[in-house]
């Protein structure tokens, strides 16, 4: 029975499940097609088609001196628009909301797009996310 333990063991350790964003990142069939992508994606890869768009939703609140960023927007691969935030709760001063960012696939190619979470007086980033895009055909 011990044998037996051993051998599931160590065919476990053996086989590595391929999820979304792991591996080298270099292909685009571990990565998904995706419309919309958050803080839970950070260090993950996604593809999409060109003129396709992806959507970076960031969650903050609106008491707190912080704002997001966009710090590396993937270009020439893609083109990024201005951002537009939404209350959780539309009225309620100081309350959650999403920051939204709309991404263009422009050409095909790998980019890298990253927010930072700055404060809004010395520009320091509290946190940030980093998401690779590959552009394809």
């Amino acid at each position: 029975m011990r044998a037996f333990l051993l051998a599931a063991a160590m065919a476990a350790l053996c086989v590595t499940p391929a999820f979304a964003g792991e591996g080298d990142g270099d292909t685009d069939d571990n990565c998904p097609a995706l419309s919309t992508v958050s803080q839970a994606n950070d260090g993950q890869c996604v593809s999409v088609a060109v003129g396709g768009t992806l959507s970076l939703a960031l969650r903050t609140n609106g008491g707190i001196p912080y704002r997001w960023v966009v710090t590396s927007d993937g270009s020439p691969n893609l083109s990024v628009d201005q951002g537009s935030q939404q209350a959780a709760t539309p009225g309620l001063l100081g309350g959650a909301a999403t920051m939204t960012y709309t991404f263009t696939a422009e050409q095909a190619g790998s980019a890298v797009i990253t927010a930072e979470l700055q404060s809004v007086t010395s520009g320091a980033a509290n946190q940030s996310v980093s998401i690779t895009v590959h552009v394809t055909e």
